[in-house]
């Protein structure tokens, strides 16, 4: 019961926003990013010692060093002069990062969505995937010809495009705008139902 109290406290003071900036809301603001920061460094320790600490100690995983003083040195940027040591962790966890990040993105919006797109139209859905990727591709053909039948075929085709990309972007809103009402009516229902129990 305890716990629901402080839990609806916080969410109380961070909705009280919504009418102005108050001394509550800065409560249940500071109170959240002291509780995330503790339970971050908390994991961050649980983390670290079975999959760095226990394998150098017991099992002898020496080149697991070489991880720790690159995360070591991510921390010179606080010394006064050698800050330019970060440079060398940076690069190698964004060189890491990106190449990791690239093959997903490949594979998955790229490579996947042209297989999607040239498969054979047996349906009005396949028909209209392949309209819509044409015309979105042919809106970005800003080096066509103004005149003559070829650039009026580009600029019809560019209008639909132009169509299919408010259709996705206003999903996309809709579906954000919904996911955000989903995380409210959560924190309501806690409020009614699981702190206050008037209903359920």
């Amino acid at each position: 019961m305890l716990i629901n109290t402080l839990a609806a406290i916080c969410t109380l003071g961070l909705m009280s926003f919504a009418i102005k900036e108050n001394p509550f809301f800065r409560f249940a603001e500071t109170t959240f990013v002291g509780v995330a920061t503790a339970h971050s460094l908390v994991i961050s320790i649980e983390t670290i010692k079975p999959q760095i600490f226990v394998p150098i100690a017991e099992q002898g995983k020496y080149h697991l060093v070489f991880a720790v003083i690159l995360g070591l040195l991510m921390y010179s940027r606080f010394i006064k002069g050698k800050s330019w040591l970060m440079s060398y962790p940076l690069s190698i966890f964004v060189g890491i990062g990106v190449g990791l990040t690239l093959k997903g993105i490949i594979k998955s919006q790229i490579v996947n969505q042209i297989i999607d797109t040239v498969k054979p139209v047996h349906s009005i859905e396949a028909l209209l995937m392949l309209i819509g990727v044409v015309s979105v591709l042919l809106f970005f053909f800003f080096s066509r010809k103004k005149g003559g039948s070829t650039g009026a075929v580009l600029g019809v085709t560019s209008k639909i495009g132009r169509l299919y990309m408010m259709i996705a972007f206003g999903a996309l809103f809709g579906n954000t705008v919904l996911g955000r009402m989903t995380l409210l009516i959560g924190r309501i229902k806690f409020i009614l139902i699981d702190w206050l129990h008037l209903a359920g």
